[in-house]
């Protein structure tokens, strides 16, 4: 309940940590997708199994394989931004709390963008 709340009370810094957090998520599908697939073809190329007429299939599995090892690499970089996020949030309603002239905890750079 106070997720979804913290999320009302600020939903263009949720929108933003969202969408960040999906732009790295799909950037890092796309690496390590695509260098799975890379380091495989020079596999296949440079040390070819007997019996082997096309590159596709091969790569395709390497490719599939690639990408559901980087979905599981990536998916706890979605769950911990929205996490450090939360924290953050709590940490301003505890200080608000406290005194409006109560210090921050928070760097300068993370505040600024947050306010």
């Amino acid at each position: 309940q106070k997720s979804l709340a913290m999320t009302v009370m600020r939903p263009a810094l949720f929108a933003l940590v969202g969408r960040v957090a999906m732009g790295v998520h799909l950037l890092g599908l796309a690496a390590i997708g695509s260098g799975t697939v890379y380091a495989f073809s020079l596999i296949l190329v440079y040390f070819p199994p007997a019996g082997l007429t096309s590159l596709v299939a091969p790569l395709v599995a390497a490719g599939i394989a690639g990408l559901v090892v980087a979905e599981v690499m990536m998916h706890p970089y979605s769950t911990a931004a929205r996490a450090a996020l939360h924290c953050y949030c709590i940490d301003e309603d505890h200080v608000r709390e406290l005194s409006p002239s109560a210090p921050r905890r928070a760097p300068v750079a993370l505040a600024r963008l947050a306010d």
